[in-house]
């Protein structure tokens, strides 16, 4: 009986057919659960952020969630114009607005973290925290490698 080798280049093709599956699908399910909140996931992360951070940005935000500063200024403008939000200049850098949840706004994503980390958490435990952790080790490795070819290209 003759067994096909597969090159280790087609084994690596077949893995990463896999992670970019598995990528998608990850991104997939908080976008499904986000439309099931009447939102987008990208607006639960800008309003998470502004929830967490004390002095949250659009630079900060273009930077942690590497979204470009079209969209994230676009989101803004409807988070505002939601009252969800309010921007307030920096007094030590006057080019600079301050993301700032209203009291609408502090409400509204309160609620949807109650769901957000009742989800997550459940998820967790299921998975274990120790594989996990080690879920989020490898995704940072991956991440920083990805980002030095970027890079490396540029130069």
């Amino acid at each position: 009986m003759n067994k096909l080798k597969i090159t280790e280049e087609k084994e690596i093709e077949l893995l990463l057919i896999k992670y970019e599956e598995l990528w998608n699908k990850i991104t997939g399910i908080y976008e499904i659960w986000a439309k099931k909140h009447n939102t987008t996931s990208s607006i639960v992360f800008i309003l998470k952020e502004s929830y967490y951070s004390k002095n949250c940005t659009q630079k900060n935000i273009c930077d942690k969630y590497l979204l470009p500063k079209q969209t994230v200024n676009t989101i803004l403008k409807k988070l505002i114009n939601d009252e969800l939000i309010k921007l307030e200049i920096n007094k030590n850098n006057k080019k600079e607005k301050f993301i700032k949840l209203t009291t609408k706004g502090k409400k509204y994503i309160e609620k949807i973290l109650l769901d957000l980390n009742d989800m997550e958490f459940k998820m967790v435990k299921t998975i274990s925290k120790q594989r996990f952790e080690e879920m989020l080790n490898i995704g940072e490795d991956v991440f920083e490698n990805l980002k030095q070819s970027i890079e490396g290209e540029n130069k």
